[in-house]
């Protein structure tokens, strides 16, 4: 997914996701100065690794992703988890 006419747009796209995310993994994603490809970035890291998760449990997507909470971090090497 791709959005280029600016933050506002991204901002309502992830917002459509807003009830799938921890309150801290939807500031990592949606808050502060990062521009829209990185909020893209985390946010298909955070989906993937949440899905291939509750599948790999058995559990598939009826699991309330709430219930998994991601951190990332990130430095000179890149991101963290």
């Amino acid at each position: 997914f791709s959005v280029s006419n600016g933050s506002d747009k991204m901002d309502d796209y992830l917002k459509l996701f807003r009830n799938y995310f921890t309150e801290s993994e939807w500031e990592n994603m949606a808050m502060g100065e990062k521009s829209d490809s990185e909020k893209n970035r985390i946010f298909l890291i955070f989906w993937a690794v949440k899905e291939s998760l509750v599948k790999a449990i058995g559990f598939g997507l009826g699991f309330d992703l709430r219930r998994i909470e991601l951190s990332i971090s990130a430095n000179e090497n890149g991101l963290f988890f």
